[in-house]
């Protein structure tokens, strides 16, 4: 099997995959809210900087256009149409926007028992 990355094929090479690295959600969640949908312009200042969602609170930020930088700690990801950001509760995050980008932002906590 071949993996292709840029123009170099690699044969039986391991790939660091930060995607791979992305936090995934627990099972039983569900989306509560969401925010509007922000672009470059309008993204709020809190985003930009480190903060965090309360105990219990998972969101998803969903990229419709154009890239976001992503970054928790140290790793950072650029999300783009299809590839989601996962927030866990209570860990630091940033984004920033990549040029051109509308995204919003959807809240998730577990069902009621």
């Amino acid at each position: 099997m071949t993996t292709e990355v840029g123009r170099q094929a690699l044969v039986g090479e391991e790939l660091d995959c930060l995607l791979c690295d992305m936090p995934t959600f627990p099972d039983g969640l569900f989306a509560y809210k969401a925010t509007k949908t922000f672009d470059e312009t309008s993204v709020p200042k809190g985003l930009l900087s480190n903060h965090a969602t309360k105990t219990g609170t998972w969101a998803r930020i969903v990229v419709e256009k154009g890239r976001l930088l992503y970054t928790i700690g140290q790793v950072s990801w650029v999300l783009r149409p299809g590839v989601d950001g996962i927030v866990e509760p209570t860990v630091l995050h940033k984004v920033a926007p990549q040029g051109a980008v509308r995204f919003h932002v959807e809240f998730l906590k577990a069902k009621e028992p």
